[in-house]
């Protein structure tokens, strides 16, 4: 049995992993803008799984509590973009930036943290709408945890959380593509809210 370690009111210490991953479920996608010099895109060909290596972006926010405050780290990923004609012929790929995909601490103490993540990456092939979500999280010592967001209505989305030594992941949050014509604005946003308090 290993020893769990506590801080000095005796709460468990704990390291929390969330992973957030975007990704098209298709194997092929139709560019809705028919003007585009680009009428195909590779999809991920996959459904929802916290461990697939095929995925458009994805974060892991690491949260690992120590004795006053919690040490914040993360990871980000963005997978390559392939465009290909009508008759299957490969036209071109590229990787879009990751530069705005932001997580902060916005507070950390003796009783909870709470990041927020903020995520906006664009398309590398054609000029379209980025995939925007926002994030916040509160992880409470005692175990209790407060999350809350909201995304694009496109493509796929999944959230999942664990503690660092558990192997299966929690979905938090999985939403399916409603279209790429979604992310254009001003569409609505899709509100979502994990929370482990009871009502």
């Amino acid at each position: 049995m290993q020893s769990v370690e506590n801080d000095v009111d005796g709460k468990r210490k704990r390291n929390w992993q969330l992973r957030y991953s975007t990704f098209l479920p298709e194997e092929w996608l139709k560019n809705p803008n028919l003007a585009s010099k680009v009428p195909y895109f590779k999809g991920d060909n996959r459904g929802f799984d916290p461990e697939s290596s095929r995925f458009r972006t994805r974060v892991d926010v690491y949260i690992h509590e120590k004795e006053s405050e919690a040490e914040i780290e993360f990871s980000k990923a963005v997978g390559k973009s392939e465009a290909y004609n009508h008759e299957g012929d490969f036209l071109e790929e590229g990787v879009a930036s990751d530069e705005d995909i932001l997580v902060k601490r916005v507070l950390s103490n003796h009783e909870k943290t709470t990041i927020q993540l903020t995520h906006s990456v664009g398309n590398p092939i054609i000029i379209s709408p980025a995939v925007d979500y926002k994030v916040i999280g509160t992880f409470y010592r005692n175990g209790e945890i407060n999350i809350a967001g909201y995304h694009d209505q496109a493509p796929h989305h999944e959230v999942y959380l664990k503690e660092a030594d558990d192997q299966n992941w929690e979905p938090l949050h999985l939403a399916e593509n409603k279209g790429l014509e979604m992310m254009a604005h001003p569409t609505a946003n899709h509100l979502w809210r994990y929370s482990t308090f009871t009502q």
